[in-house]
């Protein structure tokens, strides 16, 4: 029995060891990564004569994993918000880049300066690429560098000051100089002296210059980039490969249209329908209001009537002419339209009969929306398709724009002025049409879905979290920028500030992602509109392209991507901006759920997670760089010396499993040779027991 259980320890022991052994091999598998990656970067420096030169610096960056999202930056001796946004932003990027979940690491930027502030964003692009690079162990090639603003879905932003940039680049010895796309043309202020008598004329002489041709000049090939993952195609020599496939992208766009096309005519018809008996019942109210009203106010109103009229005439006859051309999502918008104006010229009529019915007219829209979300908390599993989340999100948006839209005209209303009342019918008849298209937006959710991934209600919470950091971060780059320009705040701000804030009191994940997403819309449209170039929309074509691409590859491109860039593409201006950047920053939040959702991956050499360590150093001058709007004005920037240092990153969930298993199985180990000592020390009391007893004998 002694030597039975003697050999029972020793064996549990071995199979303990082997048990350890098999954990560690596995987890050998899972490597810290710590990796340093330098590119030297260039800005614009303002000497004591008025004179601007360029100078350059030095970016070194540090990543490490595991951590939890946090983007740490020590500066020395002070810094500006843009700068600190934009580092978190360059961070947020890479990691979307290297198709890792942002909130799996920490990033770290210290930057150390001789000058009083440091600002700038113009370095954030190469921060961006510096970051990709290290989480997935890319060569850089030094003799390339690169200037520009990265924008939160990958494309690249307008900076100023590229000629004297440019002349850094050369004295740094670059043979490639990245710029953001359509800003090969740059405008230089050259400083002119004449003299005339005894009196010295200086003058200021604008002058546009092709940076290609200096370039050529000056040794150094200049590139327009659109995108960062364009920049580090071109950083890595070609070792990194931008995903972009515009045939899968058209091929798959026409797809989803088809598929969707049944479902959008029967949304027309309800869309004409609503008009339709809207208008009838506007037109018997108000020939029985208009004739109590006073004349001033029946001539103003009946103005404004006109006016409404005039333009839902133009909207419906515009939406008939998409249909008869196929463009069945912009007809339907239109008709969208029409269907506002037409429930506008109702409110208004009822509130002339009764100004109090505009508090019973916003309770009961108020109580439909929420009715609709009802049904969507009803309807989704715990676990949805990332099809159907996409779905629920766009029917979510509708209705809290509903919600948001009716509380407006309860405010405007207040006023108890001609401009209220213009205002408050507005926001009802909005959203009156806004509460009917989430319910037409519900009829996805019962169509046939593709096959897409399942995302866990856990993951979209923390999805939502980094979006509402994301957008607070976007929200101050904006306030930041437009402070140091010397705009005013744009005013999707307020906008973007109370979707938010509703974000951050909800408690359901979805409709927290949904409003989360809605504010980053808002402030990244006004980030966009702030930079805006005439090349802006061809920038964020080119992203929305390559963000497509990633997401088509993963089954799991949301289906309202499809209609939405059929309507942008019939759009310009302001609007079309407005449409691309929102399409844009969708895209990115989708890749960015799925990101977090997925298991992060274990190759050292390819996709890693994040924590950057940013140590930036700046050059003992003030530098100025110039940012071009409409019009072009001076901000300030410096010139900065950043040290990276890239750090190991590790699959947070695979460690943590098998860093669980470690302990287990340690901790078996010592039971077991605890136990095995317990075994020996009784086995040699029981041998001196037998031993004295023999001897006795």
């Amino acid at each position: 029995m002694r030597l039975r259980a003697l050999s029972l320890s020793v064996a549990l022991v071995l199979l303990v060891l082997a048990s350890l052994a098999s954990s560690f091999a596995a987890s050998s598998q899972l490597q810290f990564v710590d990796r340093v990656r330098t590119l030297y970067i260039v800005a614009v420096s303002t000497l004591p004569n008025g004179t601007n030169v360029g100078v350059y610096a030095k970016l070194r960056v540090e990543v490490r994993c595991p951590g939890h999202g946090h983007v740490y930056i020590e500066t020395w001796p002070l810094t500006e918000i843009d700068t600190q946004a934009s580092a978190r932003v360059a961070a947020m990027v890479a990691a979307m880049v290297a198709g890792m979940p942002f909130s799996y690491c920490d990033y770290f930027a210290s930057i150390i300066s001789n000058s009083s502030i440091v600002g700038g964003p113009s370095a954030s692009l190469a921060m961006a690429v510096a970051f990709a690079a290290a989480l997935m162990d890319l060569h850089l090639d030094k003799r390339v560098v690169m200037t520009g603003m990265i924008m939160p879905d990958g494309s690249v932003g307008p900076v100023g000051g590229l000629y004297y940039k440019l002349h850094a680049a050369a004295e740094v010895g670059a043979r490639l100089f990245l710029i953001p796309y359509g800003q090969i043309n740059t405008t230089v202020v050259e400083t002119v002296v004449r003299r005339s008598g005894a009196m010295v004329v200086v003058t200021q002489v604008p002058k546009t210059v092709n940076l290609a041709r200096v370039g050529k000049k000056l040794g150094v090939e200049v590139k327009q980039v659109a995108t960062v993952f364009q920049a580090l195609s071109y950083a890595t020599d070609g070792e990194y490969k931008a995903p972009s496939n515009p045939a899968l992208v058209s091929r798959y766009l026409a797809s989803v249209r088809s598929k969707l096309e049944p479902l959008v005519k029967g949304w027309i018809s309800v869309e004409t329908r609503e008009i339709n008996s809207t208008l009838s019942e506007f037109r018997v109210l108000w020939s029985n209001v208009s004739r109590e009203l006073p004349g001033y106010v029946r001539s103003i109103v009946g103005q404004l009537v006109n006016e409404t009229r005039a333009s839902l005439e133009v909207a419906v006859e515009q939406g008939r002419k998409l249909e008869a051309k196929g463009l069945l999502y912009a007809a339907a918008s239109r008709y969208f339209y029409a269907l506002v104006l037409a429930k506008q010229l109702l409110y208004t009529a009822r509130i002339l009969e009764s100004p109090h019915s505009v508090n019973a007219s916003a309770r009961s829209i108020i109580a439909r929306a929420r009715g609709v979300l009802q049904e969507l908390e009803r309807r989704l599993s715990s676990s949805p398709t990332l099809y159907s989340l996409s779905v629920a999100m766009d029917v979510a948006e509708r209705a809290f724009n509903a919600i948001d839209s009716a509380r407006r005209a309860i405010k405007a209303i207040s006023s108890r002025t001609i401009t209220g009342l213009a205002l408050a019918s507005y926001e009802l008849g909005y959203a009156d049409a806004r509460v009917l298209s989430a319910e037409m937006w519900m009829e996805l959710l019962n169509s046939s879905q593709p096959s897409s991934p399942r995302v866990s209600l856990a993951s979209v919470w923390r999805a939502s979290q980094n979006v509402i950091d994301y957008a607070r971060t976007v929200g101050s780059y904006v306030y930041a920028l437009a402070t140091e320009i010397g705009v005013s705040k744009p005013s999707e701000i307020e906008s973007a500030n109370r979707f938010l804030e509703m974000a951050e009191a909800s408690r359901n994940p979805i409709f927290r992602l949904t409003l989360a997403i809605e504010g980053l819309s808002y402030a990244y449209t006004a980030l966009v509109k702030l930079f805006a170039l005439p090349y802006t929309v061809s920038a964020l074509n080119r992203s929305i392209e390559t963000l497509m691409t990633l997401l088509i590859e993963r089954s799991a491109l949301p289906p309202d991507a499809a209609l939405y860039l059929e309507l942008a593409k019939l759009t310009s201006g302001s609007y079309a901006l407005e449409l691309y950047s929102r399409i844009a920053i969708r895209l990115a939040s989708m890749l960015s759920l799925l990101l977090e959702t997925e298991a992060p991956r274990v190759s050292y050499a390819t996709h890693t997670a994040p924590r950057t360590v940013t140590v930036t150093q700046t050059v003992t001058r003030t530098s100025v760089s110039t940012v071009t709007t409409t019009r072009t004005v001076t901000s300030t920037s410096v010139a900065t010396h950043t040290l990276v240092k890239t750090v190991r990153t590790v699959s947070i969930l695979k460690y943590g499993k098998s860093y669980t298993a470690q302990w287990i199985a340690t901790a078996a180990l010592a039971i077991a040779i605890a136990a095995l000592a317990l075994g020996v020390a009784g086995y040699a009391r029981s041998r001196r027991w037998e031993h004295g007893y023999a001897a006795g004998s």
